[in-house]
Parts: C-alpha cells; sequence; structure tokens
C-alpha cells in the first residue's frame, strides 16, 4: 500500500486538473490492462488444474495491479512495461472470449479433460445439439402440415363459394 505523504500545498490550478484527470484516467486504463493480464494467468492456472494458484491470482492480483498502475505514473520504467499492455487489452478479452471454446473443442476431442475451464463432455453437447436439430425439423413438419391444413381449407372454401355462385 501506498504511503501518501504530501509535498507541499496541493496544487489547484486548471492545469492541475487536467493533469489530475489524465492521469486518472491513464491509471484506470493501466488498471484495466494488467488486470486482463491477471485474469489470463487465472485462466491458464485453471485449465492447469492447479486451482489453489489461480484463486490467489485472483484474490491478490486485483491489488498487485492497481498498484502497478500507480506506480508506472511516476516511474517511467513501469511506464515502459505496463503502457503497451493498454493497447493490448481489446485482445487480451477476445483471448478470454475465445478461450472456452477452444478449451470445448480439445475436450470434444479428448485432447484434454472434460471441466476444464467449464467444459462439458463431448457427448453431453453432441447430444445436445442433436435434440435441438430433431426438434427444429419437428417444428419444421409442423408447420408445413398447418400450412397445408389452411390451404387445403382455403380451397374447399373457394369451391364451396364457386358452387353455390353456379347455383344462385
Amino acid at each position: 500500500m501506498p504511503i501518501d505523504t504530501p509535498v507541499g500545498p496541493p496544487k489547484t490550478s486548471k492545469t492541475a486538473t487536467k493533469t489530475t484527470a489524465k492521469t486518472s484516467n491513464k491509471t484506470a486504463e493501466r488498471t484495466e490492462a494488467l488486470n486482463g493480464i491477471g485474469s489470463l494467468t487465472q485462466a491458464g492456472l485453471i485449465a492447469s488444474k492447479q486451482y489453489a494458484d489461480a484463486q490467489a491470482v485472483g484474490m491478490h492480483w486485483p491489488k498487485i495491479a492497481d498498484e502497478l498502475a500507480s506506480l508506472a505514473n511516476s516511474e517511467a520504467v513501469i511506464a515502459r512495461f505496463v503502457d503497451p499492455l493498454i493497447k493490448a487489452g481489446p485482445y487480451t478479452a477476445l483471448a478470454m472470449a475465445v478461450l472456452p471454446l477452444v478449451a470445448q473443442i480439445g475436450v470434444n476431442h479428448k485432447a484434454i479433460p472434460a471441466g476444464t475451464l467449464g467444459t462439458m463432455p463431448g457427448d453431453v453437447l453432441g447430444a445436445q445439439m442433436e435434440l435441438a436439430v430433431q426438434k427444429q425439423q419437428i417444428e419444421m413438419r409442423q408447420a408445413q402440415q398447418e400450412s397445408q391444413r389452411q390451404l387445403d381449407d382455403l380451397q374447399r372454401q373457394m369451391a364451396e363459394a364457386s358452387d353455390s355462385a353456379d347455383v344462385a
């Protein structure tokens, strides 16, 4: 935890306010980027079944990210390490979104065990998809039958209307 010891009087000029806002925004961006790295690390640990380490990262990494982001405001060496991560942030989010799909495909092909990163056994997913396809086929047949019934009714009504017109 940083120790806040003010040096000199606080700045109150407009420039100081703009600088503080810029620094605060940069700190938030840095923190978010560092937390993305923590999430990737945690996912890797979960994938390798190192649950205690994954939990430790989840518990402690956010504070480390906060402190590193704050330190980067005053230490150029840290900023040079952290700032490129800001640009990688969207890619980190994409990697986190893709990771469960890749893991599930690995499970489906028996390359990794089911349960890794929330995956399910491949045969369960296969059965779910087969069920969904069969339900869709039934719904299409029912829709076709209903359309045919309505068409038959209209044709019958047209024939009746035509017969009554011929009689009149």
